[in-house]
């Protein structure tokens, strides 16, 4: 088992596995590390085989936000369950729990038989060529949105590092009004556009220059997360929204990116949302591992 040290030889070493992404990068395991108690290791369990692998006091992961779990070099043939043997025997300790990523799937894997399986569904847009073609693509309702929040002069822009304390007051009354089970911390924002900033997308929704919505997209050079988004209650009367998504896929498609992953939703109401953009509930393993005891 090799740990590298260096983000450079790491993210060059995960480049050339097919099944890798922003969430497998070093910089995010040094995102990682803003929650609390988080300490991330970038291992390779054995040549070809790579994973971030997270401690937090004594349960381990290998992922925590978006996708994650191992990645392999397609000319390395091995087992998911061999992999995670290989790693628990090297480290001494079960693993808590483990993502297989969008495109493993449980045959493929041969994992059936060994572990119990929870699934998580995600939502997609498979990305047009141009975006005019794709906004006539989209449902009437969406386009609907967008026009409302243009006709209300809503200002789609960046959000600056000196607005952060902003920004994050707005998360913080969001997620204490719908009572979340975890409030991120600020320097999780403010890391993230520290260390991935050419792969990332913080983007505000402004009326009369304050602040009343904002998302946060990640990518890489094959999808677009759709990660955080937050509205107060005038955004939410103004859907903004509809015209920050517009913005980011909008990007996305400049990008050359094909699809848009919109992530796991909710409720039924985040989901009929999401539908109006054109995606499909792709049945894939965005998924936690439980592991069966011996």
């Amino acid at each position: 088992m090799k740990i590298y040290k260096n983000s450079i030889l790491w993210n060059d070493s995960i480049s050339l596995c097919k099944d890798s992404s922003i969430f497998h990068t070093y910089e995010w395991g040094e995102l990682m590390q803003t929650l609390p108690n988080i300490e991330f290791s970038a291992i390779e369990i054995i040549h070809g085989c790579f994973v971030l692998l997270y401690k937090q006091l004594n349960n381990f992961y290998t992922s925590l936000i978006g996708y994650g779990g191992p990645c392999v070099l397609d000319s390395v043939v091995i087992s998911y369950g061999d992999i995670i043997a290989k790693l628990q025997n090297e480290i001494g300790f079960k693993i808590s729990r483990t993502n297989l990523g969008i495109n493993c799937y449980e045959d493929k894997l041969n994992i059936k038989n060994k572990y119990e399986i929870n699934t998580r569904l995600t939502q997609i847009i498979d990305l047009q060529s141009t975006y005019s073609i794709f906004l006539k693509s989209i449902n009437g309702k969406a386009r609907t949105g967008l026009k409302y929040a243009n006709k209300n002069n809503v200002v789609i822009k960046e959000v600056s590092i000196e607005a952060f304390g902003e920004l994050y007051k707005l998360y913080f009354d969001f997620s204490s009004k719908i009572n979340s089970e975890y409030i991120l911390p600020i320097n999780f924002f403010k890391r993230l556009k520290q260390y991935i900033a050419s792969n990332s997308l913080i983007i505000g929704a402004y009326i009369d220059e304050i602040l009343v919505g904002f998302n946060i997209f990640v990518f890489d050079t094959k999808s677009f997360y759709y990660l955080i988004s937050v509205q107060n209650d005038l955004g939410r009367k103004m859907q903004v929204n509809y015209a920050l998504v517009n913005e980011g896929i909008k990007l996305a498609i400049n990008l050359g990116i094909k699809q848009f992953d919109f992530g796991y939703s909710h409720n039924e109401k985040i989901k009929k949302f999401k539908e109006l953009w054109g995606s499909n509930i792709k049945n894939t393993y965005f998924l936690n591992v439980d592991f069966k005891e011996n």
